[in-house]
């Protein structure tokens, strides 16, 4: 691939942060890390580092971080890559902006600082009003459930899943009409 496209070509570049990804997910961290880390810097170097490229590329360190149990690198990261799309993206609803939310989200939770994850995810969810019965907000009201009840706020708890699960049923009907 080198050959084809370049030491340093966009192609190139992904297929590092994808092999990175991959070792995350077969729980290689070290290597991981090391590959996105190289990634990062190489998309530092051709795109810049507010490009959405590497941008992408630190989001998936993040996760790599998460995994290893590395969460306020995590934090700190997620914290820097939201501030980053939201000067990218002047949209407050943009799909990279909800995305970085959601992983900070999820990353404060992991560290039981749960009041500010409770706020992050209900911000988030006013934001995903308009996105109806999206995926990403079912996920996103299903996270806040789960955060609340992880808070010891079971009644607000059941609330979110009782709503989670009518909106998840009514979306499953209307894909598969037999149930």
């Amino acid at each position: 691939m080198k050959v084809l496209y370049g030491e340093n070509g966009k192609s190139t570049l992904n297929a590092l942060s994808n092999l990175a990804s991959t070792l995350t997910r077969m729980s290689s961290y070290p290597e991981a890390e090391e590959l996105h880390l190289l990634a990062i810097e190489k998309k530092k170097v051709v795109f810049g580092a507010d490009h959405l490229e590497t941008l992408n590329s630190m989001s998936f360190l993040a996760t790599t971080y998460q995994n290893m149990g590395k969460f306020a690198k995590a934090e700190k990261l997620h914290r820097t890559i939201l501030e980053k799309r939201k000067l990218l993206f002047k949209e407050d609803d943009h799909f990279e902006i909800l995305e970085s939310m959601h992983n900070l989200a999820g990353v404060l939770s992991e560290q039981n600082k749960l009041e500010e994850a409770e706020e992050v995810f209900k911000d988030l969810m006013k934001k995903q009003q308009n996105m109806g019965d999206h995926p990403m907000t079912l996920v996103t009201l299903n996270s806040l459930g789960l955060t609340l009840d992880k808070n010891k706020k079971h009644a607000e708890a059941e609330v979110i899943f009782k709503k989670s699960l009518k909106r998840k049923r009514a979306t499953l009907v209307l894909t598969i009409p037999q149930l």
